[in-house]
């Protein structure tokens, strides 16, 4: 199983699957851009859990990503790297959100 419900992240252990992202600012859609989902234990955790580059709108998420975490209650964001109307660098970050790893029964 995963799932996004008002942005917080619901994920089986091991499963795959993708989550869409379509960044806005101001209403507007976001339309060429870098972006990277990460995801710690904690807010002050130096080194990530989980890190994954948005492709095409998508987060993808394969078995190897989650299969060894624990299960439990994670932080993640998502920082946006643009250029705006005007030409200038920008970096928006979306976040941050729960990203809850469930636990799977079958191992």
């Amino acid at each position: 199983m995963l799932k996004t419900i008002d942005n917080c992240i619901y994920h089986t252990r091991g499963d795959t699957g993708t989550v869409a992202f379509a960044p806005t600012v101001d209403g507007v859609l976001i339309e060429k851009y870098t972006a990277t989902f990460t995801a710690k234990k904690t807010f002050d955790d130096d080194v990530p859990v989980l890190q994954k580059t948005v492709d095409a709108g998508m987060v993808t998420f394969e078995h190897d990503d989650t299969n060894k975490l624990a299960y439990g209650t994670y932080v993640y964001d998502i920082e946006v790297q643009y250029t705006d109307v005007y030409g200038k660098a920008q970096v928006k970050t979306f976040g941050p959100y729960n990203y809850y790893v469930m636990p799977d029964v079958t191992r």
